[in-house]
């Protein structure tokens, strides 16, 4: 319970977001154990608070840097701001969604291999200003997946300027050397970012304080509730954060493991042969509708294997971007290097090429003859002389319904040509077929032949608009000679790449549970689960365009050409799926359904299968919130509990009788407690004696020390319905509460409706600790005086309180608890903590949490620096 004085002390809840995070990631009992290590810390290390700003806040810079030996431009991305919607609804600094109800802080996420980078620590927490550590907090797992480890790694500094930031969710025994007290400076080394503490992936949580103790967002915006136009960065990011983080150069798509946990393998590459296909990936933190990204691969000679710009028509919040390149077969061995540049920051990745070519071939298909060998092992000279055409780049503009084609050439031999070039398209239903001639082309000039890494771009009308007819196969006429390899001359049509559409490759699907809802239909009642793909932008729309030529969907023959299947990770067993998605953006709109009153799958994950071109992506696995089943609460001794049944036993849910202790008053004339027990539960709970009843005093919850004496239990029959209370009387036992619980033992030898499945005699705890059901009044404080006193930290003045009403309290309230929440390091914290907050800001000045009875109430304090002065108006809350 909490006890007020003066002022009503409102405390916040906090409930469940989507994208990185799913609940909040500090629960209140740790935020006020860090507000207590603040209190003491301060007067232990002279630690004085700043008593306003003392300029003007502008003075932050990004708290997430790279490694020193990571090779990237940033390592992260935003995941969620401050929420500044007072109600249920959610409200961020630009008037946006990005936060969840209640969230206090700003959280940072890793990109773009959270664990990974755990793992080799890439992403370091920087000091965001000048200033002296108050807390530090270490010695937690780091690799936390949910909310049941409510202890995080973290830091708070007290910046020069006032305010202070609370770091959380470090990796354990990465945090800096420095102690409490010590000074650091503006970007100084905090820690490594993980998933320590309530959190459900490696994520930095940011929570700030002014120097009055009140919560500030550290973005200036229209919505910002809180510090209105105030921004606290030196320069503040813009909403997405757009920037370009780093490009990679893989073997493959990055590999996930079974748990939210997994480490990933990124599949990086070092090294390449020759002839090998390779994955580029290009990592961004957001990025802004209208600017666009330059990248291009370059040889150890200089020359330029391909350079391209890619357009973004969104903005968006961390995007990826990438494809495939083969190597060509005879490329020069040495040291390559993919280089790109977006919003003037230029980020590159070098890897080796290594070995020659096996075999050397120009990948020409003469209709369905047998390609043109360039010789390789059997004709030496023709390794580094082969002309290989291929796509390079393939686009789709919307708004003037057109498509842009590059074809490089990216052999080591010259392509020549006649017309000078004669370029044919058609739009198939099969990858070689000439089912429709594409129109509207607008082909650049080029002369009779194509150099080696040289290109020629084209542009032609959709048909029908995009993919209508699933494939594009561009046809050359090569009526020319593609140089010595070039073995006949005669005119051909060469097929260069079967559908373009199936040349893009893209990373799995990170599947994000976001909450629950109860909904109804004609068949019953539901409750949903709503889902989430966060890397949903990542996949083009033209992965969902309606496919009137693919199998339909049911009765729906305009079904999506990649559908969406939602599977039990338990069993690989199918429960949901979506086949008539329109858009990429649809997949943050995703959800099954189950029964109200069943349990869903423990784990699942989804399935993106991308029909045309036969590819599936497989996203994480992902636990679902613990499930609710109906249980009447009894056990018995030490066995298992009588299941009720739930979602093995439907007709169990409404029918379990379920007893509590409903009234338990003590009268002090009398000694005797009035303990009440009422059936609260659906079903009839059955007895004989008509029920017997015994009750222990005891120093646990489950424990039966001191048999009480002195029952009156009044007379009831055999049973008690839903909704009957039993009331008896018995004596206390050395005064109220002595041995600090009074536990209710029913005999019942009868039957709980059908819900019992057994009918021995047996004994049932009803309650627990019986010392919940009493009320006290609010504590009412006096000012007693003023005392000067001295520590090794400096001079102070001590202000005097005394809770007038102190003996109404039992000394049981102030017992030693070791079975509650540590304070700090003390372990055998009391039941019940007092704390002192300013009446002005509601901000917390001091607390006790090792008070032993009620008479310490007249002795509690606190105090503030000799020439400081105390707030004007205080209160204190007492915290059962």
């Amino acid at each position: 319970m909490k006890i007020t004085f003066f002022l009503l002390y409102v405390l916040l809840g906090y409930s469940s977001i989507g994208a990185a995070q799913a609940d909040e990631c500090l629960p209140i009992e740790q935020r006020q154990i860090i507000r207590d290590m603040i209190t003491t810390n301060r007067i232990k290390y002279g630690i004085r608070k700043v008593g306003e700003q003392k300029s003007l806040p502008n003075t932050y810079i990004w708290p997430v840097a790279p490694s020193p030996t990571t090779n990237a431009a940033g390592v992260s991305s935003i995941c969620q701001f401050v929420d500044h919607d007072a109600t249920n609804g959610l409200l961020d600094w630009n008037c946006g969604n990005r936060t969840y109800n209640g969230h206090r802080g700003t959280d940072i996420c890793s990109t773009p291999y959270p664990w990974y980078m755990v793992e080799n620590e890439e992403a370091h927490i920087v000091s965001m200003a000048s200033g002296t550590i108050l807390w530090k907090m270490d010695g937690n797992d780091s690799y936390s997946c949910d909310f049941s480890q409510p202890d995080w790694n973290g830091i708070g500094v007290q910046h020069s300027d006032g305010s202070t930031a609370w770091y959380g969710h470090f990796k354990e025994n990465s945090l800096t050397t420095k102690s409490v007290g010590q000074s650091v400076v503006s970007g100084e080394y905090l820690g490594v970012m993980a998933s320590s503490g309530m959190s459900t992936g490696p994520h930095l949580h940011i929570e700030i304080y002014d120097a009055d103790d009140n919560l500030v967002d550290p973005y200036a915006g229209t919505c910002n509730g809180l510090n209105s136009n105030t921004s606290f960065w030196q320069n503040q990011p813009g909403y997405y954060h757009a920037g370009i983080n780093r490009v990679t150069v893989q073997s493959g798509p990055a590999e996930y493991g079974p748990d939210c946990n997994s480490i990933e393998t990124p599949n990086y590459l070092d090294e390449v042969d020759a002839g090998e296909l390779i994955h580029y990936r290009l990592f961004f933190s957001g990025v802004l509708s209208g600017t666009s990204v330059d990248y291009q691969l370059t040889a150890p000679d200089g020359s330029i294997l391909f350079a391209l710009n890619t357009a973004f028509n969104s903005d968006a919040f961390e995007t990826i971007r990438g494809s495939i390149f083969s190597i060509p077969a005879s490329a020069e061995t040495g040291n390559y290097r993919l280089e790109a540049t977006y919003q003037g920051v230029t980020v590159d990745y070098e890897f080796e090429v290594v070995g020659a070519a096996v075999t050397c071939d120009d990948g020409i298909q003469n209709g369905d003859e047998e390609g043109i060998d360039c010789g390789g092992s059997n004709c030496a000279p023709c390794v580094s002389q082969c002309a290989d055409l291929t796509i390079t780049d393939f686009t789709y503009n919307a708004a003037t319904n057109r498509w842009s084609v590059t074809i490089t050439n990216v052999g080591d031999g010259t392509a020549t040509f006649t017309n000078p070039m004669a370029v044919q398209a058609y739009w198939s239903s099969t990858p070689t077929g000439m089912d429709l001639p594409a129109s509207g082309f607008d082909l650049a000039a080029v002369t009779s032949e194509l150099l080696p890494g040289a290109s020629v771009t084209f542009g032609l009308n959709a048909a029908n608009g995009p993919l209508a007819n699933q494939y594009l196969n561009i046809i050359v006429d090569r009526n020319g000679t593609f140089s010595e390899c070039d073995e006949t001359n005669n005119t051909s049509f060469i097929n260069l790449g079967g559908s373009a559409t199936c040349n893009e490759s893209y990373d799995d699907p990170i599947l994000v549970f976001e909450d629950t809802e109860a909904y109804s239909t004609g068949s019953g009642n539901f409750i949903r689960y709503n889902l989430d793909v966060a890397n949903n932008g990542i996949y083009p729309d033209m992965l969902f365009v309606a496919s009137p030529d693919l199998p339909a969907c049911g009765n729906n023959t305009n079904a999506s050409r990649t559908w969406v299947n939602i599977y039990d990770a338990s069993n690989n067993g199918y429960i949901y799926g979506f086949c008539a998605l329109d858009q990429s953006s649809s997949l943050s709109n995703i959800w099954f359904a189950v029964a109200e009153g069943e349990c869903p799958p423990e784990e699942i994950y989804i399935v993106l299968n991308d029909r045309l071109c036969d590819v599936e992506y497989t996203s994480n696995t992902i636990s679902l919130p613990a499930c609710s089943t109906c249980n009447d609460g009894i056990q018995n001794g030490n066995e298992e509990g009588i299941d009720c049944g739930g979602s093995n036993c439907a007709p169990c849910v409404s029918q379990c009788a379920d007893l509590t202790i409903t009234d338990f008053t003590y009268n002090a004339a009398t000694n005797r407690w009035s303990v009440t027990i009422t059936n609260v539960g659906d079903g009839t709970a059955t007895f004989t004696n008509p029920i017997a009843v015994q009750a222990y005093w005891s120093s646990t919850p489950t424990g039966m020390d001191l048999p009480a004496s002195g029952f009156d239990l009044a007379a009831v029959t055999s049973e008690l319905l839903p909704g009957a209370s039993v009331t008896f009387g018995l004596n206390a036992a050395n005064g109220p509460l002595a041995n600090q619980y009074l536990n209710i033992i029913v005999d019942r030898n009868g039957t709980f409706s059908e819900c019992d499945e057994t009918n021995n005699t047996s004994f049932i705890n009803l309650g627990g600790s019986a010392t919940c059901n009493e009320s006290y009044d609010d504590p009412i404080l006096v000012f007693e005086d003023t005392e000067a006193y001295s520590t090794g930290s400096g001079n102070f003045i001590r202000y005097n309180l005394d809770v007038a009403n102190n003996g109404i309290y039992p000394d049981m309230l102030f017992v030693a608890s070791p079975d509650l929440p540590a304070c700090g390091n003390n372990t055998n914290a009391s039941r019940t903590w007092v704390n002192i907050y300013d009446a002005s800001n509601n901000g917390y000045i001091y607390g006790f949490c090792a008070l032993d009875q009620s008479s310490s109430l007249s002795n509690i304090w606190f105090a503030v620096a000799e020439g400081e002065c105390p707030p004007e108006e205080i209160y204190i809350v007492l915290n059962d």
